[in-house]
C-alpha cells in the first residue's frame, strides 16, 4: 500500500498550523527541484497575497515532508483549495525532483501548486501576520533554514504590509518572543525590502 507525504513550503512548515487542520507526522527538511516558490496567490477575502510553487526548471525551494493517513488529505484539501481548485491544484511531486532522505519505495508526495500565478498588490499585499507563521515554522528547524526560505522565494519588492496589530491572516499565531528571531531573519536576508514595509492601520 503507498503511504502519502505533503510537501509543506509555506504556513503548512508550522507545525501548530498544520495542526490546526489535520494530523501530520515525521517532518523532515527537504528541497524539491524544477518549482519555484513565490508571492503570486491573491485572496481577496483576506486582503492579502499568500505563496505559491509554479514549475520552473531554474528554480528550487526548501520545506518539510511529512507524512499523513490518506483519510486526511481531504481536510487539507479544504484548507488549500476550499471547495475550489481556482488558485491551487494537488499535484504529485516526482521524485526526482525531490533532495533529502530516501522516500520509501511507494511514496507519493504532494504538494499545492498555483495555478494563475498574480503578484501581490497594496489592496493584496504580503502580510507579516502570514509571514510570520511561517518563519516561525522555518525557525523549528533552524536559522540556515529559515535564511534559506527566504532566499529561495522571489516577489520581496512587492508591497508588504505590517498587520500584526490586526493580522489579515485567519490562521495567525501569537508568535511572542520569536518575533525577534523573525525580524532578525528578515533583516539580515533582505533587509531593502524589510524597510520598505509599511504599518497597517486597519482601515
Amino acid at each position: 500500500m503507498s503511504r502519502q507525504f505533503l510537501f509543506g513550503y509555506g504556513s503548512l512548515i508550522n507545525q501548530e498550523s498544520r495542526s490546526i487542520t489535520g494530523i501530520t507526522k515525521n517532518p523532515v527538511v527537504i528541497t524539491v527541484q524544477g518549482f519555484e516558490r513565490s508571492w503570486c496567490v491573491q485572496s481577496p477575502s483576506m486582503r492579502l497575497t499568500g505563496l505559491g510553487i509554479f514549475p520552473n526548471a531554474d528554480a528550487c525551494c526548501n520545506g518539510v515532508l511529512v507524512e499523513l493517513d490518506p483519510d486526511q488529505l481531504a481536510a487539507f484539501d479544504e484548507r488549500e483549495l476550499g471547495g475550489s481548485d481556482e488558485n491551487y491544484a494537488r499535484v504529485q511531486v516526482p521524485r526526482r525532483a525531490i533532495e533529502g532522505p530516501s522516500l520509501p519505495e511507494l511514496a507519493i508526495v504532494w504538494a499545492y501548486i498555483v495555478r494563475k500565478p498574480s503578484l501581490p498588490t497594496p489592496p493584496f499585499p504580503i502580510a507579516q501576520s502570514y509571514l510570520d507563521v511561517i518563519l516561525m515554522g522555518c525557525l523549528e528547524f533552524g536559522e540556515p533554514f529559515a535564511d534559506e526560505f527566504v532566499r529561495t522565494t522571489s516577489g520581496w519588492d512587492s508591497p508588504w504590509v505590517d498587520d500584526r496589530s490586526f493580522p489579515r491572516y485567519v490562521r495567525h499565531l501569537a508568535a511572542g518572543a520569536a518575533l525577534p528571531r523573525v525580524d532578525d531573519v528578515l533583516k539580515q536576508t533582505i533587509p531593502a525590502a524589510w524597510l520598505r514595509r509599511v504599518v497597517d492601520s486597519g482601515m
